[in-house]
């Protein structure tokens, strides 16, 4: 297995150092705008919409589908160099597709019962996505099993096998971004692809280095500032930081801030209901409560929801009976983004002083952990 990874290693760093970025950034110059011609075979006539892809699940734009074609058009301002959307057609909002528009002359070719296979191109920043994604193939389809094999099993063995062979593909994969990043430092799709891979659980160890790789137009960039926004959240909330901070409202609209949980080891979570491995882990969290909240430990729990009925009824159902606030935004809830959450479930373990002693324990690793510091 070991000597398997390496050669894809090999191969990958190998084929990301020898493509040649085809053009600077802003080269389409300011005044530029863009058009998406599509095609898509199985549909004669519907609506295709545009969303943005991060920060907000809010529709930019649409485009009617007639005799299977539509056209998109619009302008990328400047200072955003590059827009990320999700596209879909419409009522088949589980069958989507991501499309980096720059201002040039795009296509995009799809099936309309297998979209998230659709090919776009045309802008430089997707056509190097596209090339990542044609590298990481291999390791996108071996953590795809993986991933689906951890969840058919409850041996707790067996996940553990799969979790260290998930890691070294995950090794891999932080080790070939740099090197495609270094030979497209100036192409909007390469600050995507960050944001695509090392933002979902960002190491400050691997993501500056690679951040400071990128070109200086590219860091003024949407995507650009975004990393930049990550890495400094993620180095105030570091282990051995204070804890950043904040109020937010409980379920009856009341403020709780952190700071007044102080004298107890507190367990900050977040999550959301509509969240499957967050759901997966809840009895996980629930056990730990069970057994040390007697010993100066709670919970704070922070959902990313947006629908305060489904965020309650997952109270509820899955006995979650500590503190809880939201404040309804969804990725856009103002913790997760103090804290450099890109991914859920996440968590961090504060002492009594409010200092950061771990982050990010799953399983029963928040059991020994609180083992440990509360002996």
């Amino acid at each position: 297995m070991r000597f398997a990874l390496l050669s894809v290693l090999t191969i990958l760093l190998l084929a990301s150092c020898n493509h040649k970025p085809r053009y600077e950034a802003g080269a389409y110059g300011n005044d530029s705008t863009f058009t998406v011609t599509g095609n898509i075979s199985g549909i004669d006539t519907g609506r295709m919409i545009f969303l943005h892809r991060v920060g907000d699940d809010k529709v930019y734009d649409t485009a009617q589908i007639v005799k299977g074609a539509f056209k998109f058009s619009g302008k990328i301002p400047a200072e955003e160099g590059m827009s990320a959307y999700t596209c879909f057609i419409d009522g088949r909002n589980d069958d989507r597709t991501t499309v980096l528009i720059e201002n040039a002359k795009m296509q995009f070719t799809a099936k309309a019962d297998s979209f998230d296979n659709a090919i776009a191109s045309g802008s430089v920043a997707q056509d190097d996505y596209n090339a990542f994604g044609k590298l990481t193939a291999s390791i996108d389809s071996a953590t795809n099993a993986l991933g689906k094999a951890y969840s058919a099993t409850s041996d707790k063995a067996v996940k553990d096998s799969l979790g260290k062979v998930y890691d070294q593909y995950d090794s891999i994969l932080q080790t070939m971004v740099p090197a495609f990043v270094k030979a497209h430092n100036r192409s909007y799709g390469s600050a995507y692809i960050i944001s695509r891979t090392l933002l979902v659980q960002p190491k400050l160890e691997v993501l500056e280095p690679v951040y400071n790789l990128l070109d200086s137009t590219i860091k003024q960039s949407k995507s650009g500032k975004l990393i930049a926004e990550v890495i400094d959240a993620v180095r105030k909330t570091s282990v051995g930081q204070m804890a950043p901070d904040f109020t937010m409202n409980d379920r009856d609209g009341k403020p709780v801030a952190l700071s007044s949980l102080r004298g107890k080891f507190i367990f900050l979570d977040f999550w959301a209901s509509w969240c499957g491995p967050c759901r997966r882990e809840n009895p996980n969290i629930v056990a730990a409560y069970a057994k040390f909240h007697s010993s100066k430990f709670d919970i704070l729990g922070v959902s990313l929801d947006s629908k305060k009925d489904k965020w309650e009824e997952a109270i509820a159902k899955d006995k979650l009976t500590w503190n809880h606030v939201s404040d309804l935004k969804g990725w856009g809830n103002g913790a997760a983004k103090t804290y450099g959450i890109r991914a859920i479930p996440a968590n961090l373990l504060l002492d009594k002083d409010g200092k950061i002693l771990a982050r990010n324990l799953y399983g029963d690793d928040l059991e020994k952990k609180l083992a440990e510091v509360l002996k």
